[in-house]
């Protein structure tokens, strides 16, 4: 055996990297297209944050590069620590503002800005969460570090 044959295939962590990239990418689609007629616009604004979340916590992961979650009056959006400063994300549509059109922030950590560390740790000792809200229903997003999910709250 030569070093030739070191170098063909791949690493069943790069097939693991692709597939989880692959999987949270055909997520998005599927919360963008719809195709969840009966769910309400809270949920789909809740689902997307989530997914959202984990996919810019796994690139930062990937990377090693921090990233963050900011908070404007009108919506959310993702920077990155690069070349010594914040700037928005490169991600594909997460440096923009993403808007919470009627619903608002209500609850813990509102309005809070947070670190998304390379090291899978959340900033803070506890998972952080946030509670959107349109009129009387609530649903929470919950991030530990690593991955969000959403809670529905009473």
């Amino acid at each position: 055996m030569g070093d030739r044959d070191a170098e063909l295939g791949v690493t069943l962590l790069e097939i693991l990297i692709v597939l989880v990239i692959i999987g949270t990418m055909a997520g998005l689609t599927s919360l963008a297209v719809g195709g969840r007629g009966s769910a309400s616009a809270l949920t789909r604004v809740a689902d997307l944050m989530a997914s959202r979340l984990t996919l810019v916590a796994e690139r930062a992961a990937l990377t090693g590069e921090d990233a963050a979650i900011a908070w404007a009056p009108e919506g959310y959006r993702f920077l990155q620590f690069r070349d010594g400063a914040w700037q928005p994300h490169d991600l594909p549509g997460m440096g923009r503002v993403e808007r919470l059109g009627e619903m608002r922030l209500a609850g813990t950590d509102t309005g809070a800005s947070a670190l998304i560390a390379a090291d899978l740790a959340p900033s803070g000792a506890r998972p952080l969460r946030w509670v959107l809200a349109d009129g009387a229903t609530r649903i929470a997003v919950v991030f530990d570090g690593l991955a969000a999910r959403t809670e529905p709250q009473r």
